[in-house]
């Protein structure tokens, strides 16, 4: 069906409308008298199939386990690249997670920009003259 000329918001929901996840927490918030009790009543709606309170509970599972940390001492190495298959090797044996894999990598990869730029002006001031 194609879109009638003048109404631009066909086929949405009602503008200020909540989502259906919004509209079952806050009903369920409204029932409880506790964190615990709506902590409770919503892993009852899980137990139930409630896709929606499954939904929250994992996702909320995920954010708190993806901000767990172990330290993890890489071991001493004499080059960038080594240090990014120590990194590697760490994730893969299980000591690292993948998420402190890449944000390593990606410390790794700014680290050498920055010694490239670095190296790039003295150059440029070698040629200048400065």
């Amino acid at each position: 069906m194609p879109f009638e000329k003048g109404s631009p918001g066909q086929g949405r929901k009602p503008k200020g409308s909540k989502h259906q996840r919004t509209i079952i927490l806050e009903a369920m918030k409204a029932k409880a008298t506790s964190e615990q009790e709506f902590a409770e009543m919503l892993l009852d709606r899980a137990k139930e199939g409630c896709s929606t309170s499954i939904t929250v509970i994992t996702n909320r599972m995920w954010k708190v386990s993806k901000l767990e940390f172990n330290p993890f001492k890489l071991p001493e190495s004499s080059s960038r690249e080594e240090t990014a298959d120590n990194i590697i090797a760490a994730m893969v044996a299980g000591n690292v997670s993948p998420d402190w894999a890449l944000a390593a990598m990606a410390a790794l990869r700014g680290s050498e920009e920055l010694t490239n730029a670095a190296l790039i002006l003295e150059r440029l001031n070698t040629l200048e003259g400065k």
